[in-house]
């Protein structure tokens, strides 16, 4: 695939700045848009946000005129308060109905419960065809429901990249779409139409929140592909539930694999702690003569574990 998934410029006015959700490299991109004016696109979640202003101090670029948020779950808006606790300047900007959900973060404890999340208030709100004018480049916003409500795009008008947030899915390398049914306001029919949508633009590449730039023909390709994904493995789904075994993470991992071929790369574990563990588990197989796991052998649990509470929520189950 045509892609770039390594930190830095990606074309002559956008930086990929990675912000390492859960400590792994690869994981979570925040996107800084640069002409007259500078725009962050997304903030990342609260364990990224030294990361990501250490790299906009790097580069002269903090504090950016503008952040905007794609949408109000934990790990694209709660890096924003460390942000903006360094500067009072940083005008914010979200779709009117994320407004609500990110003046009330508590509903994403659902999703990680670990972590305490602040209230993000003042947040301007965008709709559907406004532009924000960087001077000498636009940003067009673009209403991209489905993975939850309020989320949208940002098409870059002078250079064609089309910021998806978390509109299209998740892919962190090849075969490794996932599809983005999240709790709790999936909305399965409002995805369909975004990707719809999505066809009728003129764009020529793709900026994804998990993960990276894709370009070329790959780019365009990749709506239809992460269409089939999402009615594959809701399919897959809908089975593992009628046959009593949602709740069996293991069984639904290796159904997951053998049907979509899924290969999550083995991501970089910048976290000490979590490289010592990976260590420690391994040193213990390899006394079993079992083999070794990746970083993505278990990552692809946790991933799959979001979208059953997703699966569930969207279907009105406990």
């Amino acid at each position: 695939m045509a892609s770039i998934r390594t930190p830095g410029k990606i074309n002559d006015h956008t930086t990929l700045i990675d912000a390492c959700m859960y400590g792994v490299a690869g994981t979570s991109a925040v996107y800084l848009v640069e002409a007259g004016k500078k725009c962050l696109i997304d903030a990342g979640g609260p364990d990224g946000s030294a990361r990501i202003l250490r790299t906009l101090k790097g580069i002269d670029a903090f504090p950016p005129d503008h952040v905007v948020l794609t949408h109000a779950h934990w790990d694209h808006c709660q890096g924003l308060p460390d942000l903006q606790k360094r500067s009072h300047t940083i005008d914010v900007h979200a779709g009117k109905e994320s407004i609500p959900l990110l003046e009330d973060q508590s509903w994403n404890h659902d999703l990680e419960g670990r972590k305490r999340f602040q209230s993000i208030r003042g947040v301007h709100p965008l709709l559907d065809g406004d532009v924000i004018d960087l001077d000498g480049l636009t940003l067009r916003v673009i209403d991209s429901p489905g993975h939850i409500k309020g989320h949208i795009a940002l098409l870059d008008e002078r250079n064609g990249n089309l910021f998806a947030g978390d509109s299209i899915g998740y892919n962190f390398g090849a075969m490794s779409l996932i599809p983005p049914f999240v709790a709790p306001y999936w909305d399965q029919e409002a995805y369909y139409a975004t990707l719809e949508r999505f066809r009728s633009i003129e764009f020529e590449s793709l900026s994804l929140g998990h993960f990276g730039y894709i370009h070329g023909d790959e780019a365009r390709q990749l709506l239809d592909e992460a269409e089939e994904s999402c009615k594959m493995w809701w399919s897959i789904f809908e089975r593992v539930e009628q046959e009593g075994r949602l709740d069996d993470t293991k069984y639904l991992t290796a159904v997951i694999i053998d049907e979509t071929g899924i290969e999550v790369p083995d991501l970089k574990l910048e976290r000490i702690s979590l490289r010592m563990g990976l260590g420690l588990v391994n040193f213990s197989r390899t006394l079993v003569r079992k083999p070794r796991l990746s970083s993505g052998d278990l990552l692809l649990p946790l991933l799959l574990q979001m979208l059953v509470n997703g699966y569930m929520s969207s279907k009105g189950m406990e």
